[in-house]
């Protein structure tokens, strides 16, 4: 099997059978890239839900109990019978670039039957994982949760995910994003795709003018974000050692919601986004290994005081949640 490297590739149940005979694995970790996200807010202090699908096997129990564990509150319904739960089995480099082989099995399965209008009307944003495009029943629950959320007032935040995602689906993306989205998420080259730019600052450019928030990660060169007609940049938080690059974009999305969510100016929630991120790739797997609410919340609180950035133009608009949920897709 061949993979092209930092991307991720999807595989049906043979393969992914077969993929796993021939592995040893290092470690076996719940994830996804939105529960990972939900992980990190859930420890910051924000209540959140989860919408997501597993299979009544001994997968989706685990997933199940550590969302449960981290007070992730999840009332979808468990497959009834058929696929298991989707795996991800990840393969990281020497130099922390991460490389993901995928078997969606249940989570594809996820539908309009799961929507739950009642969990959006609660949330202050609704945060939708790109990666759910590949289900055709999945993508309708986008667009029915999308519609409820915009009628609602609900803000909605969508992760571009992959750059493959992003050229399979393109002429679908880009008309989504620009009548539905307010937060946009992406790394670089997911950015460039949607609309066929070059470089970050006509990507940049372009994507700022379609959404209220564009938030694009660089990796090592650190993020931008593009809100209100201003741009702010910020460098990587620099560690001794990156161990495995998973899940950085998630953590980063995370930090920036919560941010948000409590009003701060930008340049507060790049830098809370930047420092879980950092803690992140110090280690293997898409969560931290420590408690952050115990940690980065109180580092949280110290960082909003000391930076002392104040300025009405550094706020945005679209950051008047409602309160600190966040209802998840």
């Amino acid at each position: 099997m061949e993979l092209a490297k930092g991307t991720m590739q999807l595989v049906g149940h043979e393969a992914v059978h077969k993929l796993r005979q021939n592995l040893s694995l290092d470690s076996f970790r719940s994830g996804g890239s939105i529960a990972n996200s939900l992980a990190h807010l859930s420890e910051l202090g924000a209540s959140c839900q989860f919408v997501g699908k597993v299979a009544r096997d001994d997968t989706g129990a685990r997933f199940t109990n550590d969302l449960k564990q981290l007070g992730i509150k999840l009332t979808t319904r468990p497959l009834q019978d058929g696929s298991t739960s989707a795996r991800c089995y990840i393969f990281v480099t020497p130099d922390g670039q991460r490389t993901m082989c995928t078997y969606l099995g249940a989570s594809s399965m996820l539908s309009t039957t799961d929507l739950d209008e009642e969990a959006i009307r609660d949330a202050s944003c609704m945060f939708v994982e790109g990666y759910l495009w590949y289900s055709a029943t999945a993508r309708e629950l986008i667009y029915e949760s999308s519609k409820i959320a915009r009628s609602l007032g609900t803000n909605i935040a969508f992760s571009l995910s992959d750059p493959v995602l992003v050229d399979s689906f393109r002429s679908e993306l880009q008309p989504y994003v620009e009548e539905n989205v307010d937060i946009l998420f992406a790394n670089e080259l997911e950015a460039e795709q949607l609309f066929c730019t070059n470089g970050a600052k006509e990507t940049v450019c372009a994507l700022s003018q379609k959404v209220n928030t564009l938030v694009m990660t660089q990796g090592a060169a650190g993020s931008v974000v593009a809100a209100e007609g201003q741009i702010f940049d910020r460098p990587a938080v620099s560690v001794p050692n990156v161990v495995d690059t998973t899940g950085a974009g998630d953590a980063y999305a995370a930090g920036i919601l919560f941010g948000l969510s409590r009003n701060k100016p930008i340049p507060n929630c790049m830098e809370i986004a930047s420092r879980i991120a950092a803690e992140v790739i110090q280690h293997i797997g898409g969560r931290s290994d420590r408690q952050l609410g115990q940690t980065e919340q109180s580092e949280a609180i110290s960082w909003q005081r000391s930076l002392q950035l104040q300025q009405p133009n550094d706020r945005v608009s679209i950051a008047d949640f409602k309160h600190s949920g966040f209802f998840m897709v």
